[in-house]
Order: C-alpha cells, then sequence, then structure tokens
C-alpha cells in the first residue's frame, strides 16, 4: 500500500485525506477493508458493540418499531450501511417477531467483497436480506422510502 501511495503522490504531488483513506481501506489490491481484514468481533481485528451484546440491536429495533407506527407510509425495508460482519443485522431481525420479519426487506449496503462473504456466511439463513455495492442501488430498490441504520460506517 504504501507503494500505491507514493506512487499517487509522485503523480500528483499531494493528495487528500478523502484519496489517503480510498487507497487505505478500499484500494483492491491493498485496502483493509478489500484484503488485509481477517475478522470481526471478540478476538478480530476489532470490536463493536453489535459483535458484543445485543444492547445496541434491542435499541435499533425499538427504533424502528416506533418509526413504523408514527408513519404509516414508511414501508418495511431497512439499508445497513457497512454491516461489518453481519451481527447487528443477525440480531435485530433476531428481535423482530415472525409477523415483522415477513414484510420486511433488510438491505445491506457492503463495498467490500470480503466483509460481503463474512456478512453471507452469517446470515445465510435470511431470507429477507439482500446485498448492493451502492447506496444507490439499494436507495432505488426502496423507492427512497426506508430507514437507514449504521453502526460501522461512522468508525471507518
Amino acid at each position: 500500500m504504501v507503494n500505491k501511495l507514493e506512487e499517487k503522490l509522485q503523480q500528483l504531488g499531494r493528495i487528500s485525506f478523502k484519496e489517503f483513506m480510498r487507497i487505505a481501506l478500499y484500494d483492491e489490491k491493498h485496502g483493509y477493508y478489500t484484503q488485509n481484514i481477517r475478522s470481526v468481533g471478540r478476538g478480530g481485528d476489532f470490536s463493536t458493540l453489535a459483535t458484543i451484546n445485543d444492547t445496541l440491536a434491542r435499541s435499533v429495533c425499538s427504533w424502528i418499531r416506533n418509526r413504523w407506527k408514527e408513519d404509516k407510509s414508511l414501508n418495511h425495508n431497512i439499508i445497513e450501511v457497512g454491516a461489518g460482519d453481519g451481527s447487528l443485522a443477525q440480531k435485530i431481525l433476531k428481535n423482530f417477531s415472525l409477523w415483522s420479519r415477513l414484510g420486511l426487506k433488510y438491505h445491506i449496503v457492503e463495498t467490500s467483497p470480503k466483509l460481503s462473504l463474512i456478512q453471507r456466511e452469517t446470515l445465510r439463513d435470511r431470507k429477507c436480506i439482500i446485498w448492493h455495492e451502492r447506496m444507490e442501488d439499494a436507495l432505488s430498490e426502496c423507492s427512497g422510502n426506508t430507514l437507514i441504520i449504521s453502526n460501522e460506517l461512522v468508525d471507518a
């Protein structure tokens, strides 16, 4: 990755912080989230609240239920951006009763192929999940009428 950054600096003289982070995290050959991440959670590269216990998932479920009660025009779509290892999605779906899950579509926006594979393994029994590489695709499929959550995106 250092070579890639040096190459960019040679070409451009300087790069923005945004470009530096894009290369460091998402470069196809050297990015942390595309190549170097091993696992998430206890014993992994990092932990988040969602990988440690159910507190965040229960709070998010409560918020979702309240939003659905308050705004009947919301369809039962949820978009999670940057779902890590899928722990939050798994725990949210576990907290919803069967009747709630019947009409629910849970969209995950994930740019990392490696994390997408980990999520697909974690969530392999969940039929209501749809993966997207781009936020625009997820929003389009929901007609823009959805609830959007993210636990891991702000960390990255």
